[in-house]
């Protein structure tokens, strides 16, 4: 609001009146040149609110898609000719994302997360056992037990050190 100072500065007064004319004549002059149209102010408005809505749906879809078990899912928006062509509801939650999905699914397998074989042997992969739980004759529980013996602590060199 520089320019509005200077004109300020600039005003003359006459008897100790401002000349508010010349004032207005000078603000009309300088104003359209600092201001933003109503029209391009309520159209970058509407822009933005598109945008932003356009971003919600983005990451709605994304979301379902990666729950869907889509490792890639700005590929499966591409591949598909961009976020106008899923359908959302008024809230801008994705509709019939599955009906989507189960052609690619069939046709790019590559494209999902591989279902979750039983490894060879009966045991889940990364099974974690329970506090004190350990499989026989492994090296945790010998090592366990060696420590718990009577005098073992004693034995350790750090023990005294920790109290």
């Amino acid at each position: 609001m520089d320019w509005l100072k200077e004109l300020l500065e600039k005003a003359t007064i006459t008897d100790g009146k401002l000349d508010v004319v010349a004032l207005m004549e000078l603000v009309k002059v300088e104003f359209p040149k600092h201001a933003v149209p109503k029209k391009d102010y309520n159209d970058k408005v509407t822009e933005l609110k598109t945008a932003a809505e356009n971003i919600k749906k983005e990451y709605a879809l994304k979301e379902k898609l990666t729950a869907a078990g889509v490792l890639d899912a700005d590929y499966i928006i591409y591949k598909r000719g961009g976020l106008d062509k899923f359908t959302f509801d008024k809230d801008g939650a994705p509709v019939g994302v599955d009906d989507v999905i189960k052609p690619l699914k069939e046709s790019s397998p590559h494209l999902f997360k591989a279902a979750e074989q039983p490894p060879a042997g009966g045991k889940k992969s990364g099974y974690t056992p329970k506090a004190g739980q350990t499989d026989e004759g492994s090296l945790a529980k010998s090592v366990a037990e060696s420590l718990n013996k009577a005098g073992a602590a004693t034995d350790n060199p750090y023990a005294k050190a920790w109290g």
